[in-house]
């Protein structure tokens, strides 16, 4: 009888071993489980946030050009013109040179006079020239770079500063007196003219938005928010804003805003649909 009770209980023992082995394994089951849908779940979250950006990046057509190295400019994504001529130096009259060499030499009187050379391209309506100096203590880079300037791009040394905009006996740099607002765009477009800057084809800008059928809220994008906007339209909930709006909600064109129109802006949505009228064709016209 003690026998049977010490393999009974041993028995007993040994099962509960196993059901706690099978609840442990169980847990470690369904702990790992968890950890791998975190980490899917987080994968998933990480690729959304990334493709965001890499959409974000993407889509912006023109984000904005300063300066660079004139080899690394992306010509696809900003296409530029180039000029057919070459700038030209025009004569210069004597008085004028030597003004523009002693003025040089103020700002660098370690420089040996007699190897100040001036270059001159042109006069500006407003009197300002644009001049060319170099002398022994002038710098030569190899880099060729770029500034953009308002819409133009102006191929420059890596300096900088080899053409000038002479006035009232002082030089700045074409791109500082962009900035400062003394070389206006009307003069600036004079300046690009005699220079034969470069020009962007669209500079700089964000294309205009399309303006879309069924895109009541003129978004750019169709979404649920302009099928509501449709839905309550045909209620008489509210009322158009403008003609351009009952236009842009009338998707199936039988000249009036009802349930039909929000039916193939929401088939529209979903997507895989026929039957969606006019809806996210582009407007070309109104009337």
């Amino acid at each position: 009888m003690l026998t049977f009770l010490v393999i009974n209980d041993t028995i007993l023992t040994t099962n509960k071993r196993k059901i706690v082995y099978n609840v442990v394994c169980r847990f470690n089951e369904v702990t790992f489980m968890k950890k791998i849908i975190s980490v899917l779940l987080s994968s998933v979250m990480l690729l959304s946030i990334l493709s965001c950006f890499a959409v974000s990046a993407t889509t912006e057509p023109y984000p904005p050009l300063e300066t660079g190295h004139y080899g690394g400019i992306d010509t696809e994504k900003y296409p530029v013109e180039y000029p057919d001529i070459k700038r030209e130096k025009l004569a210069l009259d004597e008085l004028n040179e030597t003004q523009i060499k002693d003025d040089y030499y103020k700002l660098y009187p370690e420089a040996d006079y007699s190897s100040i050379t001036v270059d001159y391209y042109g006069t500006l309506s407003d009197g300002s020239m644009l001049v060319f100096v170099e002398s022994d203590m002038s710098l030569y880079l190899d880099a060729v770079d770029y500034m953009v300037i308002g819409k133009y791009l102006y191929v420059t040394s890596s300096i900088g500063e080899d053409i000038r905009i002479y006035r009232n006996n002082t030089f700045t740099s074409i791109i500082n007196a962009y900035k400062d607002g003394s070389l206006s765009d009307e003069l600036l477009d004079e300046t690009a003219e005699i220079l034969c800057f470069a020009k962007f084809v669209n500079p700089n800008e964000e294309p205009e938005t399309p303006v879309l059928y069924g895109d009541v809220d003129n978004d750019g994008v169709i979404t649920v928010l302009d099928a509501t906007l449709v839905q309550k339209l045909g209620l008489g909930i509210e009322e158009p804003e403008s003609e351009l709006t009952s236009v842009l909600a009338d998707v199936n064109n039988d000249g009036r805003i009802s349930v039909l129109d929000v039916t193939c802006i929401q088939k529209y949505i979903t997507g895989g649909y026929s039957n969606t009228g006019r809806t996210g064709v582009e407007l070309e016209a109104v009337g």
